[in-house]
């Protein structure tokens, strides 16, 4: 009889429940806006209208709060996915209903990033999230095949990967610069169906545009590549900036604050030298023969995908996480990366530009519509690479998405 008391005292009452709720809406819109590692629990507690102790009286831990945040998301979102018939095309209307609340979709969008490295609070939620959509996902694509609503040929697998790519990836670039993710979804669900068509474009030799210049910005100034770049590389990567003290980075160099400040005046000085430390590895890492074609210059893009992850997969995680950390208007880092958007999906959009001139691109695909979807592809895949780096190769994806839009011998 006592135990069966002490249950019911134990039972969550209306207000409880109530002010449970009001909790989790404030911290998905804070983590959202914000960022999980830029939140505090008192943020929290402030935005919630209580005390941080009648906070505590739910929530012990911030992580637990993240895991709560993530399971509330994930069951709305599973309700919607449920209640679309099977074979029809869910992306597009789940991202429909994300855009009322925007929060829900850049809560995912940043801990895809963020949560990327081991020993992140949300790492292993997120890692079985990707697997579980992505067998969500296959599902779909095979009552679609069934009904005739796939082209033949389609690899199920490979495309349930590459939508979920593709939508992280576009999700990523929209907290940058204004895009259409549901149109861009459509576009890309509608290609899985019908093959484009067009009238071939006249082959002729087409001006390439430099890829240096997109990822290698003048502005930057002058990389001091030394022990303590590549130190605060490594601990941006495993645990974001702004969860980083200049004091952890100078203990991971071996020297004192004060001689850390000496070269680096201020965090964001430094965050400035591993960003463009970063550009410039990726550039050091790229072809090295000229490239005549825009067919030859997008397959090599693609070789400098598997060399990344096969000689520095650490480049990958440091943008990957800080990509989604900046996405927080407020983080500083965060006009390097819109900058950044800008200037590779305008190298792309060129690069297929060039590509239909010379009569390699497919048909009745447009150019910008292809840059913008092979971006958001590229970013997509790395964040699922992250989590399963033995399921997921992100060559083995581009690779196979440039033999679907590019003429055959290209």
């Amino acid at each position: 009889m006592a135990t069966r008391s002490a249950a019911v005292a134990a039972a969550p009452t209306a207000r409880g429940r109530l002010r449970r709720a009001q909790i989790l809406e404030a911290a998905l819109g804070l983590f959202a806006e914000r960022g999980y590692n830029a939140v505090s629990l008192r943020d929290i507690a402030a935005a919630s209208g209580i005390t941080h102790p009648g906070l505590l009286r739910h929530f012990q831990t911030k992580p637990d709060i993240l895991e709560a945040v993530i399971e509330d998301v994930e069951a709305r979102t599973g309700a919607l996915w449920s209640g679309v018939p099977a074979g029809e095309r869910r992306s597009a209307i789940i991202q429909r209903w994300n855009e009322e609340d925007p929060a829900r979709a850049g809560l995912i969008a940043m801990l895809a990033g963020e949560a990327g490295p081991d020993g992140h609070p949300a790492h292993d939620r997120i890692a079985a999230r990707y697997r579980r959509v992505r067998a969500l996902t296959v599902d779909e694509f095979r009552a679609r095949e069934a009904r005739g609503d796939l082209l033949p040929g389609v690899d199920v697998t490979g495309a349930a990967v590459e939508l979920l790519a593709g939508w992280d990836g576009l999700g990523l670039i929209a907290h940058y610069l204004p895009i259409d993710i549901g149109a861009a979804l459509e576009l890309r669900e509608a290609q899985l169906s019908e093959a484009p068509t067009g009238e071939p474009h006249p082959a002729s030799a087409a001006e390439l545009p430099d890829l240096i210049a997109a990822v290698d910005p003048d502005d930057l100034g002058s990389i001091r590549r030394d022990q303590i770049v590549a130190d605060a590389m490594a601990l941006f990567a495993e645990r974001g900036y702004l969860a980083t003290s200049m004091q952890d980075i100078a203990d991971r160099v071996g020297v004192s604050k004060a001689a850390l400040f000496h070269h680096y005046p201020s965090k964001t000085d430094l965050l400035t030298a591993v960003l463009a430390a970063r550009d410039a590895e990726i550039g050091q890492l790229g072809t090295a023969r000229p490239l005549a074609t825009a067919a030859g210059a997008l397959r090599d893009a693609v070789a400098g995908a598997r060399r990344n992850a096969a000689e520095r997969p650490g480049l990958i995680e440091i943008y990957a996480v800080l990509s989604c950390e900046a996405a927080a208007p407020s983080h500083p880092a965060h006009a390097y990366f819109s900058a950044r958007f800008a200037r590779v999906l305008d190298y792309f959009a060129a690069l297929f530009r060039a590509a239909a001139e010379e009569g390699s691109l497919r048909p009745g695909l447009d150019p910008d519509a292809e840059a913008r979807w092979f971006v958001a592809l590229w970013d997509g895949l790395q964040f699922q690479w992250m989590y399963d780096p033995d399921e997921v190769s992100i060559d083995e994806h581009l690779s196979a998405h440039l033999d679907r839009v590019l003429v055959e011998g290209h």
